[in-house]
């Protein structure tokens, strides 16, 4: 029963880790979205949606500091 009680443990860690994860992420793309929306450029709804759905860290960084300085939100996308 111990080895049950660890296990579910285990269990509940990981499901909070990922919650966790993916708070930060859906934070960070919420960020990108609103220095891209201060700049005044338009944001299509299918691009909205890639950067939403994202949930790599090291991409979304590279995102959120193109976005400072970025003519297009489309071109985010592009390294440079």
């Amino acid at each position: 029963m111990s080895h049950l009680l660890a296990e579910l443990g285990h269990y509940e860690a990981d499901i909070f880790r990922h919650g966790v994860q993916h708070g930060e992420a859906r934070d960070k793309a919420t960020s990108i979205l609103s220095f891209l929306a201060a700049r005044g450029l338009p944001i299509p709804d299918d691009i909205r949606s890639r950067i939403l759905s994202c949930d790599n860290m090291a991409t979304l960084d590279a995102w959120l500091i193109r976005a400072v300085t970025v003519s297009s939100a489309d071109s985010l996308f592009h390294s440079n």
